[in-house]
């Protein structure tokens, strides 16, 4: 059985996903990241 997670464990996953929306764009124009929808869906997911 898994532990309940409690809401430090919520903060450490909206940052690490935060950290990953920002890698996903990364070097990336607004222009490009809009015709991009594999990069444009990974980073609202991420988000």
């Amino acid at each position: 059985m898994s532990k309940k997670k409690d809401y430090a464990d919520y903060i450490s996953d909206i940052a690490e996903y935060a950290e990953k929306a920002i890698r996903f764009l990364n070097e990336v124009s607004f222009h490009d990241f809009a015709k991009n929808e594999e990069k444009t869906l990974a980073t609202i997911r991420s988000l």
